[in-house]
């Protein structure tokens, strides 16, 4: 079943991956032009070693391009409304000039905080990890919400978890997951590391 199929796509290039499913192993590798799938074959025991563990099941969220693009579009409507409304200069070159200036701040300092961001970090024993983490957690707000399918969701109190976002942990294979807001993956990585 080695076989290799092209279909053609219009594609970035990035790294092969290599997706597992049950006994089926997928090489999939994606270049500026192709997609390649090679190497479509059951795994059989001589094969990579198979893993009871979960896959990685951490949501992915946006990344910078799309929350920059969000806060951008957010930012100009806001500061069009805002000049056409209170300086009264209507819809002219001057106030679509300033809501470009305010949208591209907006939309820089907006990617740059919020973009969904992960992090891992290997760990010797699980259960001194997740207390460490847990007291930094508590320190900044944190407490545990939820945990299901091998993921823990910690989130602040109801009014700020409105403004802050949830911090999602997976441990696995003695590397731990955080998946959330950049500005508060920078602020664990400081304290963690």
């Amino acid at each position: 079943m080695g076989a290799s199929h092209n279909m053609p796509l219009e594609i970035m290039t990035c790294a092969p991956h290599v997706l597992r499913r049950g006994d089926i192993e997928i090489a999939i590798k994606l270049d500026n032009v192709n997609l390649s799938i090679e190497n479509v074959s059951p795994m059989s025991e001589s094969s990579e070693p198979k893993s009871d563990a979960p896959s990685l099941v951490l949501p992915t969220g946006p990344g910078f391009a799309i929350t920059s693009l969000y806060y951008f579009s957010g930012s100009i409507l806001v500061a069009t409304l805002l000049a056409t409304k209170t300086v009264g200069i209507g819809v002219t070159g001057v106030s679509g000039e300033l809501a470009l200036a305010v949208g591209s701040i907006g939309g820089l300092l907006g990617g740059f905080y919020n973009h969904t961001k992960t992090l891992e970090l290997p760990y010797t024993s699980r259960k001194t990890f997740v207390r460490s983490l847990e007291e930094t957690l508590e320190d900044l707000g944190y407490s545990l919400a939820l945990e299901s399918d091998g993921v823990r969701v910690y989130q602040r109190d109801t009014i700020r978890q409105l403004f802050s976002g949830k911090i999602y942990l997976q441990c696995q294979d003695g590397v731990a997951t955080l998946a959330s807001r950049a500005i508060h993956i920078r602020t664990l990585e400081k304290r963690l590391t």
